[in-house]
C-alpha cells in the first residue's frame, strides 16, 4: 500500500496543500511546516490559516535490521506510524481521549512496510506541566495530577501498558477531562504484574518531579 488514506472531512483540504500521496508526505521540507511545538509529535502542520494544526509523524524508512529481526521472531513488520495509529484506535474504544486519526499511510517493498507517515488531530489542551506552571489554585493543581492518575490506573486495570506515560503527554482539557498523546508504545497485555504498574508510575512521577 502506497496511498495515502484521509479521512473523508479533510480531503479538500489535503488536496489544496497538494498533501495525496504519501511521498509528498515523506518529501515536505522543514520550512511548510509549523514552528510550533505539539505534545504529540515532532513535527507539527498547520491546514487552512491557523484553523487546523495537526501533527505528523514520520517515519522514513524502517532499518533493515529492524525487519529481519521482525521476520525472524516470526512477526510482521510494522512502522512506528502503523504502531501509533492502532494504539490510538485501541485506546479510543476503550473510551479514552486520544488524538484524531486524520490520514495514514505506509509505503511497501515486496509488500514489506518501509516507510509510514501520520496526521493526527490531538485533544484541545494543556499538557499537565503546562497546566501546572500556570495555575495558581493549590487545590487545581493537585487535583490535575490526580485526575493524570487516575487516567494511568484506568489503563493498567485494562491491560494497557504505555512506556512513554510521561507528564507531557497527558493533556489537561477545558472539560476537566484528560487526553492522552504520543502513544506509539502503548501495548495491550491480558494482565499488568504490581511491578509492572509501579514502574509506569516512576516513570510518571519522575517527568512531573524530575
Amino acid at each position: 500500500m502506497c496511498k495515502l488514506e484521509i479521512q473523508a472531512e479533510w480531503l479538500a483540504k489535503f488536496q489544496e496543500k497538494e498533501l495525496t500521496s504519501i511521498d509528498a508526505v515523506l518529501n515536505l521540507e522543514p520550512e511548510k511546516m509549523e514552528g510550533c511545538c505539539l505534545p504529540c509529535g515532532v513535527e507539527s502542520f498547520l491546514l487552512e490559516g491557523g484553523d487546523d494544526v495537526l501533527c505528523l509523524k514520520r517515519q522514513k524508512k524502517i532499518p533493515c535490521s529492524r525487519i529481519f529481526k521482525d521476520l525472524l521472531q516470526c512477526k510482521f513488520p510494522q512502522t512506528s506510524t502503523t504502531r501509533e495509529r492502532k494504539a490510538v484506535a485501541l485506546l479510543k474504544s476503550a473510551g479514552f481521549i486520544v488524538p484524531q486519526i486524520v490520514a495514514w499511510g505506509e509505503k511497501r517493498c515486496m509488500g514489506l512496510p518501509r516507510a509510514g507517515v501520520l496526521f493526527l488531530q490531538p485533544p484541545d489542551g494543556n499538557t499537565l506541566p503546562a497546566f501546572l506552571a500556570s495555575e495558581l489554585d493549590a487545590d487545581a493543581r493537585r487535583q490535575g495530577i490526580e485526575k493524570a492518575e487516575a487516567t494511568l490506573l484506568a489503563m493498567h486495570s485494562m491491560g494497557f501498558v504505555w512506556p512513554d506515560c510521561r507528564a507531557e503527554n497527558f493533556l489537561l482539557l477545558p472539560d476537566g477531562e484528560v487526553g492522552l498523546v504520543n502513544l506509539g508504545s502503548v501495548k495491550h497485555h491480558n494482565t499488568l504484574s504490581q511491578e509492572e504498574c509501579q514502574q509506569q508510575f516512576e516513570i510518571f512521577y519522575g517527568s512531573l518531579f524530575g
